[in-house]
């Protein structure tokens, strides 16, 4: 039987060279890892590229304009553009499914606005109905439930707000109720990001009243929720597609003209796609390729910031697409953030 004397030398060998070989053990794994990370570092791994499982994408229609013939100059913080990430995730939209009773559900929805009676068929889709206690006509797509809303306010005095307009609160819940009763889809419009601005008449033109004493009407222009903190905007950095122009005569919540093109993205069906980088946008920036926003004609405009966008106007169809936005003072361009290469030619 061994002695307690020779179990315990044992033991103590064993416990030291067990701390020798985990040292030496650990000494490997730092030493392994830093072999790879040098690795990494002089010859690193080639990133994945982008799925582009849509294939490729219809180009993005800006509204027609000539040349700019602007000067532009790269005035940052740092003197340089930001870096941009070199993909973005690309979203289908929501497609509307044909129905057969799409016309009567139609009819019932927007009869609590009080337009009522038989509509005038103006295609297979578009139908018109009238405000039977004020005139208002709203052209509705049965299908897309899109619309367009006009009236003759401009000539008709009684279509002015007769009293104090309400508050922008107000306004915004009054117009969330509106398009409730049309049968609109609100899903994922912010409320809280949407815009109120309060007008006044110039002759035939609405302005930006001078004070809310002055105002006799506002136009609401509503926003869509950013996605992966990505904004959506729209034709211009103000105006929304989605937008009414609305009074209060009788102190009445009263639609008086606009339009709802609301294009609804579907946040299960996306797929990643290479961006331009922010040298090759500001390259098209420079040869006019590009939607410039130059209320002010500038002939010379230093650019401030630069970010990515989505982008929609009433004739998106299938994709929610990203834009490079270039921003300065009384300016804004947009340029297509998707590379030609993945786009159709």
């Amino acid at each position: 039987m061994a002695s307690l004397v020779f179990v315990t030398q044992e033991a103590r060998t064993i416990l030291k060279y067990g701390a020798i070989i985990s040292f030496f053990l650990v000494i490997l794994f730092f030493v392994i890892r830093g072999l790879i990370y040098i690795q990494n570092v002089l010859y690193p791994k080639a990133p994945i590229p982008p799925k582009q499982e849509f294939g490729k994408l219809p180009q993005l229609i800006f509204p027609n304009q000539e040349a700019s013939g602007i000067t532009y100059r790269i005035n940052t913080v740092n003197g340089t553009l930001t870096n941009l990430p070199d993909r973005v995730d690309v979203y289908q939209l929501v497609q509307p499914q044909p129905d057969l009773l799409a016309l009567d559900k139609t009819k019932r929805a927007i009869a609590s606005a009080y337009f009522t009676g038989e509509p005038v068929k103006i295609t297979d889709a578009l139908y018109q109905w009238t405000n039977e206690i004020n005139g208002t006509t709203i052209q509705y797509n049965i299908v897309s439930k899109n619309f367009t809303i006009s009236s003759n306010y401009l000539d008709n005095p009684n279509f002015a707000s007769a009293y104090l307009l309400p508050d922008e609160i107000r306004i915004k819940a009054d117009t969330s109720t509106f398009l409730r009763q049309v049968g609109v889809s609100q899903e994922d419009i912010d409320l809280e990001n949407s815009t109120v601005t309060y007008l006044q008449l110039n002759g035939r033109l609405l302005v930006a009243a001078d004070n809310l004493g002055n105002a006799k009407y506002a136009r609401v222009d509503l926003k869509q929720k950013a996605i992966n903190k990505i904004p959506i905007t729209y034709t211009t950095p103000t105006d929304s597609i989605l937008s009414l122009t609305i009074s209060y005569p009788n102190n009445n919540y009263t639609p008086l003209e606009g339009q709802y093109y609301h294009y609804l993205p579907d946040l299960n069906q996306k797929s990643d796609y290479p961006v331009k980088t922010s040298e090759k946008a500001f390259q098209d920036l420079q040869n006019g390729n590009a939607q410039v926003i130059n209320p002010l004609n500038l002939s010379s405009v230093d650019i401030t910031g630069i970010e990515i966008q989505y982008y929609l106007n009433q004739n998106t169809s299938l994709f929610l697409q990203p834009i490079i936005v270039f921003k300065g003072i009384n300016f804004t361009a947009y340029v297509d953030a998707i590379p030609d290469s993945s786009l159709q030619q």
